[in-house]
Parts: structure tokens; sequence; C-alpha cells
């Protein structure tokens, strides 16, 4: 066996990558639980990194694979460089890759990264042209992170995907952001460099004191003040200042493109990991998921929906931990908010100044031709009313004019004593600036307006010009705005070019977009194009690159949002429909299912104005959602309606979607010979058709149907020929689920070593996949299998992630099913009451909230339950189990999680 400790290989030269040199991905198991045992021994610490290229799909799309893979061989060379002998780097798929680092404590692995990431970032990748990347990297430690080798990867990973999502280029460790060893405050060209990140906040630092300090005894706290004050920024550099400071970490839910009050539950339940019980939309957050969370929210833009406000108050209310930090130009008006009045910057006849700090910075990055005069700053600083934003404006405007004459175009005002509302000031330099910018860069940029975080060049092409326009010229052009201030890039050379535009910007350009009486148009060619990309990448659901398209509607999701909201407002109810219909499953796989919900509520309450095939689509997708969160006859309903609809018009794709979700809902339900006869009827239709996809999801169903009625053989052979299809089928998710129920069916015969080698491999896909619900299922089942094992330890951790990721889906089935596997782990742990507890709070919730179908492991349950109960007296037992019935949902889980943790720590 490969040793991470000597090196040690096979003859065959399996254990190496053979595209990039690094280990293979096949070794990664058993190296890291090696170092893992390894530390636990000699008390020494233990890395490990999981890292990727920022953008490569970007690369392979511009270039080819063949650069590609350049790419990647001289990646894997320049990390073996730059990392010790002792270290390890496995390929783990794409462009992810693994760093096993032994004997390395979060601070040195810290240093390894930054490293690492000026390695990558400061030397371009050779070709025609070179290309500049970078890296994101997640990074968790043994044993302050945790204490499993899953449990390690888990975290990593996770903290990857955070560093994406705050800006890409770093590293995320347990104690904060790892920026490159050389990263300069500032970086790029001009246009690059006008992008002011918080890393060059300038003249807070008694504003950042204060809030802090307000922040220590202050559960809610509210940042206000005028649009372009600078309140996000402050924000967010609060927020990394506090990073390592919660044992849940922080939390930056950003809400400017959040449309209506009615959304908010749905967003900070995505967002905050708690799920949606049975039967519910909007609801009160769940105490028993955020009891015991010790977590700074940061929920930035809150304006527009302050009627949501007292939901803030609920969530503090039951998570005695949390801290809530607010952006909004209003106070709440809630009970215990604290209310912080983001200053302007203060103004001075000194370089030292604030105000005047700020604009010199921005503008040394601009064309040195018209360097500004340190009175003639101060005097536009004065008369801008020293807003942040409009004194950055200001300085990007240097680059064509001197600051005298930029003053001199001003109203007058800002002079000694004489106060400047900041907010005029920021409209009389927009207006000046709409006055100096061409025919054609105004209808441009009135137009960008309507884009929503973000857009590419191809969407301004297809959106904004007219007629279309070559991509440089577009690019030119939109550079040409933001060396001038009015939009900014959020991209590198390495990537393809983006835009945005800051809010307050944003709404004097749509004000006055709505004046040019051509908003309705540009408002339908924005849901045109989003709509092609939502309906392309629905398209692709099936195909082996559904995950890279499932993150290109991630990165665009404020454009969706705002593609949906403004089809709704203005009654274009087929573009909202057709948007939903395709949007559904990203909503599902990527946590948002109680948003999607609510969207497609809205939709169907105009449904006798859409075409019958889109209005069965959006009924399957509304059902969907329904069953994946447990409103079971909200599900049937909206399904069957579906059915008839899709029936009716004789669409057999269509009508065989229907029955087999109708198929599981009925299931669920406890209707088995419904459930059995429409999955039947399903694949008929789809053998018909020719469809292995769809025969293969179809098969996995009727086997599971076949589990629950005790009818083994059927359930093998279904389990077989499910899992034969996805070997011709190059879909790595259809053989998640395939591998998935190959498992359980294993697993309920008894075949616990051949049902763990299905659910291992399947939960590598579900993770690499980012499949919450399969990774769940994977979890539970390697946990139960581990419990008829006799490796406690391991069930306990296995159980307890599976337990976490059900609370965050909001799935009751799942989570009674960890709860039962977790009344095992007591058991088998010297917990025998403890065990009987909670199988009686498993009984009552399982009766009682609305869980018709029994759990599907249920035999392998019953068999630990059986070994469990003999260890005491029958009436000691009988007494727990009744002790158990009372417990409520959040005691239950509270239980189950002490018992996790004891298990886990258990030898």
């Amino acid at each position: 066996m490969l040793s991470a400790s000597d090196g040690r290989s096979r003859s065959d030269g399996t254990e190496r990558d053979p595209l990039t040199g690094a280990l293979s991905r096949a070794w990664l198991d058993d190296v890291l639980a090696e170092q893992v045992a390894a530390a636990r021994e000699t008390g020494r610490p233990l890395s490990v990194a999981v890292l990727d290229l920022d953008y490569f799909k970007s690369v392979n799309d511009a270039y080819g694979h063949r650069r590609g893979d350049r790419v990647l061989r001289a990646l894997v060379e320049r990390l073996q460089a730059n990392i010790r002998r002792t270290d390890r780097l496995f390929r783990f798929g794409g462009d992810e890759f693994v760093l096993v680092l032994p004997g390395t404590s979060a601070a040195q692995a810290s240093a390894i990264a930054a490293r690492l990431l000026a390695e990558v970032e400061t030397m371009p990748f050779e070709g025609d042209p070179p290309l500049t990347l970078s890296l994101s990297l997640g990074i968790a430690t043994f044993p302050d992170d945790a204490e499993t080798p899953n449990a390690l990867l888990d975290i990593a990973d996770r903290r990857r995907f955070a560093a994406k999502r705050a800006g890409r280029g770093r590293a995320l460790t347990g104690e904060g952001v790892v920026l490159p060893a050389s990263a300069a405050v500032t970086r790029g060209d001009a246009a690059t460099a006008g992008r002011a990140g918080e890393a060059d906040l300038i003249g807070r630092q008694t504003e950042v004191s204060e809030i802090l300090e307000r922040l220590g005894r202050a559960r809610l706290l509210t940042l206000t003040g005028p649009a372009g004050v600078g309140k996000t920024r402050l924000a967010r550099h609060i927020m990394e200042l506090l990073r390592g400071a919660f044992a849940d970490g922080v939390v930056y839910l950003p809400f400017a493109h959040v449309v209506e009050p009615s959304m908010v539950p749905a967003v900070l339940s995505a967002a905050l990991g708690f799920g949606v019980p049975t039967g519910q939309r909007n609801r009160e957050p769940p105490a028993e998921v955020l009891r015991a969370r010790e977590q700074l929210v940061v929920i930035d833009h809150f304006d527009r929906l302050r009627d949501a406000a007292p939901l803030l108050t609920e969530l503090l209310a039951v998570a005695p931990g949390l801290k809530i930090l607010v952006t909004c130009r209003r106070p709440l008006r809630l009970y215990g908010e604290h209310v912080y009045p983001v200053p302007p910057l203060a103004v001075g006849d000194t370089e030292t100044a604030p105000a005047v700090a700020l604009f010199l910075a921005r503008a040394s990055v601009r064309s040195s031709s018209n360097a500004p005069v340190g009175e003639a700053v101060a005097a536009l600083c004065a008369r801008l009313g020293g807003l942040p934003l409009a004194i950055e404006l200001a300085a990007a405007w240097t680059a064509r004019y001197p600051v005298e004459d930029l003053a001199a175009s001003l109203p007058g005002g800002g002079e000694p004593g004489e106060e400047v509302n900041p907010g005029d000031a920021l409209r009389d330099l927009l207006d000046w600036s709409y006055r100096v910018l061409t025919p054609e860069q105004r209808r441009r940029w009135t137009r960008l307006a309507v884009f929503a975080g973000g857009w590419s060049v191809e969407a301004a092409r297809a959106v904004v010009e007219e007629p279309p326009a070559a991509a440089p010229e577009v690019e030119a052009a939109l550079d040409a705005l933001a060396e001038v201030g009015l939009i900014r890039p959020v991209s590198d050379a390495a990537n393809p070019p983006r835009f945005t535009m800051p809010g307050a910007i944003r709404e004097a350009a749509l004000a006055r977009l709505e004046v040019t009486g051509e908003a309705d148009v540009i408002h339908a060619r924005h849901a045109a194009w989003y709509l092609t990309l939502a309906e392309t990448a629905f398209a692709h659901h099936r195909g082996a690159d559904h995950k890279r398209w499932l993150d290109r509607l991630d990165e665009e999701y404020d454009n969706l949002r705002a593609a949906l909201g403004h089809a709704l407002a203005k009654g274009d109810i087929t573009t909202a429909a057709r948007l939903g219909a395709v949007l559904w499953r990203f909503w599902e796989r990527r946590g948002w299912a109680a948003e999607g919900r609510e969207w497609l509520a809205s939709i169907l309450e105009h449904r006798m104005a859409l075409p019958p095939e889109i209005e069965a689509e959006v009924l399957n997708g509304a059902g969907v959602l329904a069953w994946f969160q447990g409103d079971l006859e909200e599900a049937r309903d909206r399904l069957e309606a579906s059915l008839a609809i899709s029936s009716r018009l004789g669409d057999a794709a269509a009508t065989s979607r229907d029955l087999n979700n109708l198929g599981l809902v009925l299931r669920q339900q406890g209707d088995y010979a419904a459930a059995e006869a429409h999955f039947t009827r399903c694949l008929e239709v789809q053998r018909s058709a020719g469809d292995a996809w769809g025969q293969s999801i179809t098969l996995g169903n009727l086997a599971e149907l076949a589990v629950l009625q005790g009818d083994g053989p059927a359930a093998r052979r279904m389990a077989g020929e499910c899992l034969a299809i996805t070997r011709e089928v190059d879909d790595q998710r259809l053989r998640a689920l395939a591998l998935c129920t190959t498992g359980v069916v294993l697993l309920d015969q008894g075949e616990t070593e051949s049902a763990r080698t299905a659910l291992g491999e399947c939960l590598a896909l579900a993770e690499s996949l980012a499949d919450p619900r399969t990774t769940a299922r994977c979890l539970t089942g390697l946990g139960v299998v581990a419990l008829m094992q006799r490796r406690s330890a391991a069930a306990a951790d296995l159980l307890g992630r599976a337990l976490d990721l059900w609370s965050q889906i909001g799935d009751r089935a799942g989570l009674l099913e960890s709860l039962s596997g977790l009344a095992g782990v007591a058991g088998t742990s010297g917990g025998v009451l403890d065990a009987a507890r909670l199988y009686g709070a498993v009984d009552a919730m399982h009766r009682g909230a609305g869980v018709h179908e029994p759990l599907l492991l249920r035999r392998a349950l019953e068999r630990v339950e059986a070994g469990i109960k003999v260890q005491v007296s029958p009436e000691a037992w009988s007494a727990s189990w009744g002790e158990g019935q009372a417990l409520t949902l959040e005691q239950a889980l509270a239980l189950a999680r002490e018992v996790a943790g004891r298990g886990a720590s258990a030898d």
C-alpha cells in the first residue's frame, strides 16, 4: 500500500494520475486515514487543503482542453516544487486537488497556502497567450477542526467554496482569510485597481473601532446612512476582522437583489442551513437547528425588505449565540436593535484628512497628467459632502478632467460652515457625469442598469447593444465606462471579463432608463438572455457537465431573480413561468427549495393564463419542491394536476416524468400499490421512448419500493438493472443515484461490506457533485453499516454528519433515519437508556409528523435495536422509551448530537 510517510508505490504505476503526475485519488482515503491515525497517536497536528484553479473552465472553453491539460500539468509541477518531501498532493478530479500536510498546524498551513497562492498568481502559465491564474483553497486541521478523514475533507472543501465566494485567489482556514504572500493592496491595471476592496479601507479607523465595540455588547446592530456612504464596505471589513471569532464562522447575505420581503425566510433558510419542515414554506426559524449556533450573520442591503425585519428578532430569540450586523439606510425599529449611523468621511485641507486621503488614493491609479492638487481636492471633497462613493467617482474622472474643472462643474456648496447633503452631492455628480458622456455611452450606461449583481461581455452584447457589436468592441466600451467609475470590473485578465455597477449608481441609471421609454424593451431582452441560459442549463441536467451549468446559474442568480421579479411585476407570466419551469432543479440542488416554492406559487396564481405545456412544467417543479420539503399533500395535488395535463397533451416525456415523481409521493404516503402502478407505467413509457436515463431512475425507485415491501429478490434484480444502465450513460449523478440504491438494497439484505463499497463510491461522487440529498443518504447508510460492523466511532461521525445535512435540507424522514442510527450508536457505546429514549422519540415523531413511509433502512436498524434492548430489563427499556415519546424534535436532536459527540470521541 502507498504510504504517506515513506513514498512507497505500486509497481503498476497506478498510484499516479496519468495526466498531471499527482497522486491518484484512489489512494487518498488510505493515506489520509493513515495520517489521521498517526496524528492521533503522536499528538501532532495534521492539515488538509482542498484547492482548485479559479475560472479553470474558461481556459478549456477559450483555448481548448489540450491547453487546459498543459495548465494542470504545470500547476502540479509548481505545487510539488513548493511543498515538503513529506507532503502529499492528490488529484481529486478535474482541476481539484487535495494536499495532505503531516505535522502541520493551522498557522503553518496558512503560510504554505500563502506561498502557493503567490507562486501560482505571480507567474503566468506559458502559452499563447500566457495565462495568469489564481487558486482558491480551503484548509482544515486535525484535531482543531475535525478528527476524522471525511470530516477534515468536508470542512476543507466547504472552506474552499467559501474562499471562492469571498473573492477567489485566497485560502480560508478556521482562523480567517489567507492572501498570496506577495499580494499588494491593489493589483492590476487602472480599471481593476479602481475596484476598491475592504483591505484598503481608508479613513475609517474610528468607525471600525466603534462598530466593533458596539457589536461586542449588541446582538443586533444596524449600520445606517445614505447610499454611497460605505455601509457595505464597513460591514465586509468587520466581517473579515471577526471571521475567526465565532465558532460557526461568519455568513454574508447580500439582499440587494431579493425582490420581495416574502422571500426573506426562504433566503435565510438556505443561507443559514435550516430546512423547512413538512407542510410549510414561510415560518419561524427552527430552534432545534439554531439553538447552539455561534455565528455572525452580516445582512447587507436590507432597505427594500424592512417588512421582513421581525424575522431577525425571531432568529435572535431562538439562537442566543447569534449576532446580526445589518446595513440599511434607515433603522429597522426592532426591539433590542442598536443603530450606528455611518458618517461621511471627514473633510480637511491636508492629505491626511480621510476624504482627501481616499480621493488621492483612488486618483493615484488613474492618469498622472491631471495630478490632483491638495487644496482643490479638499474643496471638491467638501462639495461632495465627504460621501465615499461620490469621492471615488470624482477621482475616476481625474483621468480626463483636472480637479479644478470637476469642482467648477458642480453646484455650489461645501464652504466652511455650510452643510452639504451627501445624497444631493452624489446626484449632482451623476448628473454631470451623464452630461459629459457621449450619446452612445449614455445609452449603454442606462441600459446596463438592468443587470443585477454583474454581467459578462456576451450578456452586454445581447441585452444592451443594438445592433449587436463585436465582443472586443463591447469590452472596450465597458472598459471606458469602468475607467470613469460608472461601472466596475470584477475579474482579472485570466478570466472572462465581468462587470458590476454600484447600487446607488445603478438606481440613478435605472431612473434615467425609465425616462428614455425603452426600459420595458431592455428588461425584456435581459429576461430573454437569462431564460436562454436557464433553459440551456436545464437541458444539461442529464449530462456529465451538469455541475458546471449549475455553477453558471449560481453566478447569475441575481440576474435570474431580477428577470423573474420584473416579469411577474409586468404581468409577463409566460416568461416567468418558463424561467420557473427550468430553475426548479437548480433550486433543489443548490439549497434554494423554499425560495423556489415561493416563486412557483406566485406564478401559479396566474396559471389560467399559461399554455398547458408550460403550466404542466411549473406544476411539476412545484410538486417536486414540495415533496423535497415533505409537504406531501401539496406535492400530490401539484403532480396530479401536471400528470392530467401531460396525459391530455400526449407528451410521453412529460407523462413519464410526472408518473415517476407522483410515484415518489405515493410511496412516501405509504400507498405502495399506487406507487408501484405509477412506476411501472412510467417504465413502460420510458422503454417505448428508448429513454435509458429515465429507466435507470425509475428502476432505482422500484428497487427501493421493493425493499419497503420486503421483496428482496425483486429489489436486487431491479437495482442491478438500474446500475447496469449507468455503465452505458455518461452521467456521474445518475451513477451516484444507482450506487446509493444498490447500497440500500445490499444493506437491507445484510451484505454490509458490499453495501459499504457501493455507498462509499456513491458518497465520493455525491460530494464532488455538491448533491446534498444523495450525500446525506450515503452518510446515513454508511453510518448504519458501521453500526452493524461494530465500528461505533465511525458510525457516530457518519450519522452525526448526516443529521446535520438532513436538518439543513429539512427532510423529516431523513432526520428520523439518522436519529434511529444514532440511537444505535448510543446503545453500542454504553448508553442503552439514551438509545431507548431516542427510539421512543423517533417512533412518536414518525407517527405524528405526517411521515407515512417506513424508514428505508428499517430492517437493518431493527437488527441493531434488537441487540441493544436485551441489555436492560423490559421495564427499564419501556420507561426510557416512554420518556423519549415526550421529547420535542429540538430535545431529540440535542440528545442525538450529544450521543454523536461522545461516540465519535470513543476509541
